[in-house]
């Protein structure tokens, strides 16, 4: 994040800018190149599929940042810090019904899916990436999110990612809105691996 004083703006904008705009993406970045040169040198992290460089105008300064995406939401008074239930990157509630499965291999799970519309998952994909489908595993007793379908738009290309989020990586991705049938070959991979892994344990 990069922030500096300065009432006019580093970068032309495209026309038309409509008054009170405050929020701008940096087309074809060379700060975004460079910082997604650097974390495949040292992460093996590609950004140029999933980040964009963000410049956020105010009275008298400009704020810089490379993201995956931005949220404007009202905290709660009481718990100003926290992240709001309704925020896009939170976990699906477990009050949301879910459906019971048993994979070939042995592992149970439970597929939960966003209480939103298709029309307001992807209104807000424009912003930032929305979870739409959350598959949780259900491991000794414990119910823990295993992977997730998130919805984003960029560049008028909407896209459903299948991401783990331990250890962290996409499994699959499809374009448009996709359902939890275009992933059953990955998921099911993974369920898999999980279930050698607990055998080896002995768990």
């Amino acid at each position: 994040m990069k922030a500096a004083r300065g009432e006019l703006l580093p970068y032309a904008t495209a026309s038309p800018r409509i008054p009170g705009d405050w929020a701008f993406t940096v087309a074809e970045s060379p700060w975004l190149a460079e910082r997604h040169r650097y974390e495949m040198q040292l992460y093996s992290t590609p950004l140029l599929e999933t980040h964009l460089h963000y410049v956020f105008q105010f009275h008298d300064e400009f704020v810089e940042a490379i993201a995956r995406g931005i949220w404007l939401d009202t905290a709660d008074p009481s718990r100003p810090f926290d992240r709001p239930t309704q925020h896009p990157l939170a976990p699906l509630p477990d009050s949301l019904p879910g459906e019971r499965h048993l994979s070939p291999s042995g592992i149970e799970w439970e597929l939960r899916r966003c209480a939103r519309t298709d029309s307001e998952l992807a209104n807000g994909s424009h912003l930032c990436s929305q979870r739409v489908w959350q598959f949780d595993l259900i491991l000794d007793g414990r119910s823990t999110e295993g992977a997730s379908i998130w919805l984003r738009t960029r560049y008028g290309r909407i896209t459903s990612r299948f991401i783990r989020p331990w250890p962290a990586g996409e499994l699959g991705s499809r374009e448009g809105l996709a359902q939890p049938d275009d992933f059953t070959e990955a998921w099911e991979q993974c369920l898999a691996a999980i279930a050698e892994r607990r055998r080896a344990m002995r768990r």
